[in-house]
């Protein structure tokens, strides 16, 4: 599972991270918190946009709305075949 693999790095570079959301398979927003196997519906979740770390896949990467954390940075990967 990519996010237990993202939870893992990311949360040992900054002990403040406590979860990442993503979109599953059936495009529900779900989180994996730490120490837990399963994810949830991000809406059962108590952690803070600050203890979060969000995942957009290239299909949700337009028109998601997920709160984040107001000094959130981002990054964009792009492929040398988006410019074609």
């Amino acid at each position: 599972m990519a996010a237990k693999s993202l939870l893992r790095i990311i949360s040992s570079k900054n002990p403040a991270i406590l979860g990442v959301v993503y979109y599953n398979e059936e495009n529900e927003i779900v989180i994996l918190e730490k120490g837990q196997n399963k994810a949830v519906p991000l809406a059962l979740s108590s952690l803070t946009p600050e203890q979060r770390f969000t995942y957009y896949d290239q299909k949700h990467t337009t028109g998601s709305d997920i709160k984040q954390a107001t000094r959130a940075k981002a990054l964009v990967t792009i492929g040398k075949g988006t410019f074609d």
